[in-house]
């Protein structure tokens, strides 16, 4: 599972919470992961402050399957 989200999307950071529990308590074979178009550092200090382990990727462009303008925004991704 992917997310798309910007620290200063409030929707966005009101639903990190609940990624955040979901990749705490997945299992095996379920992976749950950020993914932030802004400064590194930013995006670090955000999940830092918060105590958040999610994994973030954080690109300056987004691979073309993430480029939808709207956020937050999921996607669900089969292994396949």
């Amino acid at each position: 599972m992917s997310n798309k989200w910007a620290t200063w999307c409030l929707p966005c950071v009101e639903e990190i919470g609940s990624f955040h529990s979901l990749h705490e308590g997945t299992r095996r074979g379920v992976s749950v992961v950020l993914a932030a178009e802004e400064d590194v550092e930013t995006v670090r200090r955000f999940a830092e402050k918060r105590g958040f382990s999610v994994p973030m990727y954080v690109a300056d462009e987004m691979p073309a399957p993430l480029r939808e303008e709207t956020i937050p925004r999921t996607y669900v991704v089969k292994p396949d």
